[in-house]
């Protein structure tokens, strides 16, 4: 069911220039789209329904960015938003049981949430939206070295 999957494109290493993602668009199909995603998208279309008392997936399914995943913290790196610039490497497990939410959540987790600029942000510079098999499986030879992909 192709028209149920989408992939989030993220850049690792070297910037990729605005040609890169232009010979990508240049590729797909007539109806696939690429679009542009930010931190506003996913603090707009998918953090409310976290504060819900029960949250549900279907209220994420159809957001137009196509950023919202299951669980509210899967936006973050290692879904930890503690502030971390190395990936969490310096963090024990110990550390990052005790940041769950439903163990004992540390009094700045909202304030890391709310910070667009929280180096543990891992959210997608771009969403495509496939309508043929070929928007996919032309996505892994056409994209640049610095770049990777994650389908949801």
């Amino acid at each position: 069911m192709l028209h149920l999957l989408h992939l989030h494109l993220y850049r690792y290493g070297a910037v990729t220039s605005i040609g890169d993602w232009a010979a990508l668009a240049s590729k797909l199909s007539s109806s696939a789209s690429l679009i542009d995603t930010s931190y506003d998208d996913y603090a707009d279309q998918c953090m409310p329904e976290f504060t819900e008392p029960s949250p549900t997936n279907h209220a994420l399914i159809d957001q137009p960015s196509g950023m919202c995943l299951p669980h509210l913290f899967f936006g973050w790196e290692m879904s930890s938003p503690r502030p971390s610039e190395n990936c969490h490497l310096d963090q024990t497990y110990d550390q990052l049981f005790q940041d769950l939410i439903y163990v004992n959540p540390p009094a700045d987790l909202e304030s890391w949430i709310l910070d667009p600029t929280n180096p543990s942000l891992d959210l997608p510079y771009k969403v495509l939206f496939p309508v043929v098999a070929s928007d996919v499986l032309l996505q892994q030879s056409t994209l640049p070295r610095s770049m990777n992909l994650k389908s949801v």
